[in-house]
């Protein structure tokens, strides 16, 4: 895998309703990118993220898997995120290590229950939002009746940064509405020139300088805007509208490449941590040549290489001897190795900047919302935090001697799911 830096990184979070299509869009985002020689399926049980055997019978996402996509010498770490409120620790877990919430929104099934909360979920922490209008090749699609009703739920700053051409089976492709070409295409649905016009007022109110010029009537120019967009998008000033059909590959590579030019990457994040041997709170900067700094977001246990440990680094470079200090347990520990998980498979990586969303195995005292650091520098970040669970089930063994595999398996399950408590 490349070698990348910490302001190549881009870390995205798909959050959504159950079956609004984000497993299909990361497929589709993955075939794009030349990840996958060919596009699997939910529905076939063959997607790259859906490869558990619940999840290939269910036919939906229950784990959140983070998936590298190489894009325009960027690193945009993907992680996919079950829509149903049973799994709602795993969109926790994700949203607690991106800079970024992209939420998707079925043009078949528009607004509904989960999509305001994840919305609210990615609003509280304080991240850039992008929505993704998705299946737009569906039936019985009336895509401003869906456009208003989004600026209606979540503000009129959610403006189309591009708009269909077509809709259903007759959906052609998109057209920018940042860079509007000489001759609009037919069949466009929606009012590119006013769509323009407040999308360019919008992303230049982040900066005094441009706007003052923008009323005085001078030009701003699409290079100009674009300065802007990326303050806009971190700042929550701007949240864009993408819209996309992943069958038809329709909106994939403008996505990939709005995510990859505009997301904010993790040097505008500031982490705050408290120092623990000055017992004062500090702020963590992304800088490679910082301590090292990470936390657990993730545990599962993987039938071959054991348990692996997922987890974001803040600051610093984890690579040589892999050794850190665990400022819960109060130990210093050795990962056998860190990996690039890429669905069911691991890819050795060499090294974990400032930044990156890696996994680790062999290390059994490593647990959710543990902080990683080195000994030269002992942090603690908060934990993360997570719903309490709201209903209460008895379990039993079907056999006598079965009382073992069962505590056995429940530990594990609680271990892996913060939101399972087992007494």
């Amino acid at each position: 895998m490349t070698k990348y830096q910490t302001e190549d990184i881009r870390n995205i979070a798909l959050i959504g309703h159950g079956a609004s299509g984000k497993t299909t869009l990361i497929e589709a985002m993955l075939f794009k990118s030349g990840a996958i020689p060919r596009m699997g399926s939910v529905e076939e049980g063959n997607s790259v993220a859906d490869f558990e055997p619940e999840e290939k019978e269910r036919k939906f996402t229950v784990n959140a898997k983070p998936l590298p996509i190489q894009w325009q010498g960027r690193m945009i770490n993907a992680i996919d995120t079950p829509g149903y409120p049973d799994f709602i620790s795993q969109a926790t877990c994700a949203l607690s290590v991106v800079e970024t919430g992209v939420l998707a929104i079925s043009a078949t099934g528009g607004i509904q229950v989960n999509t305001r909360k994840f919305w609210s979920m990615a609003e509280e922490k304080g991240l850039a939002r992008i929505i993704v209008i998705t299946r737009l090749d569906g039936e019985n699609i009336d895509f401003p009746k869906l456009l208003e009703s989004i600026q209606e739920a979540f503000g009129h700053e959610c403006i189309p940064l591009n708009l269909p051409i077509g809709c259903g089976q007759g959906l052609k492709g998109v057209l920018s509405t940042l860079e509007l070409p000489g001759d609009i295409p037919k069949g466009v649905i929606g009012d590119p020139g006013s769509t323009h016009e407040a999308l360019v007022e919008r992303v230049i109110e982040v900066d005094d300088e441009v706007m003052q010029r923008y009323l005085e009537g001078k030009e701003i120019g699409t290079e100009e805007t674009k300065k802007c967009l990326s303050k806009a998008l971190a700042k929550g000033h701007l949240i864009p509208i993408l819209c996309t059909s992943s069958k038809k590959l329709v909106g994939v590579e403008e996505l990939l490449n709005f995510a990859a030019d505009f997301a904010p990457s993790p040097l505008v994040a500031l982490r705050k941590g408290l120092d623990i041997e000055k017992g004062e709170a500090v702020e963590v900067k992304a800088l490679e040549d910082a301590p090292f700094s990470a936390q657990v977001f993730k545990c599962i246990t993987d039938p071959f290489v054991g348990k692996l440990t997922f987890f974001r680094v803040f600051s610093g470079v984890l690579d040589g001897d892999l050794g850190f200090y665990n400022s819960h347990t109060k130990k210093n520990e050795r990962a056998g190795q860190i990996f690039k998980v890429f669905g069911k498979d691991q890819q050795v990586a060499q090294r974990a900047v400032a930044g990156d969303i890696i996994a680790m195995s062999k290390v059994e005292a490593v647990n959710i919302s543990d902080t990683l650091c080195s000994p030269k520098r002992p942090l603690r970040f908060d934990p993360i935090s997570f719903p309490s669970p709201m209903v209460s089930l008895a379990v039993e063994p079907k056999s006598q001697g079965a009382e073992q595999k069962l505590s056995g398996a429940l530990a594990k399950l609680a271990e892996e799911d913060p939101t399972v408590r087992v007494t």
